[in-house]
């Protein structure tokens, strides 16, 4: 398992993240968010508004390139 430190300064989510990646890069981000997606749904939680967003810096699709 790998620990990817996701940077939350200058976004919406003002604090780091600490995620424990099940792999390294891409992959373990994709499956991370599978995860998570999973846990809302099954759980019958409400997906938070802010998701996309949440989703694009997770993934480094944002200004910030992850």
């Amino acid at each position: 398992m790998s620990e990817e430190e996701v940077n939350e300064e200058g976004s919406v989510f003002h604090k780091k993240l600490k995620i424990k990646l099940k792999e390294k890069g891409k992959e373990g981000r994709i499956l991370f968010l599978k995860d998570y997606l999973d846990y809302l749904i099954r759980d019958n939680k409400t997906i938070p508004p802010d998701f996309p967003t949440f989703v694009r810096e997770i993934m480094g699709l944002d200004e910030r390139q992850g």
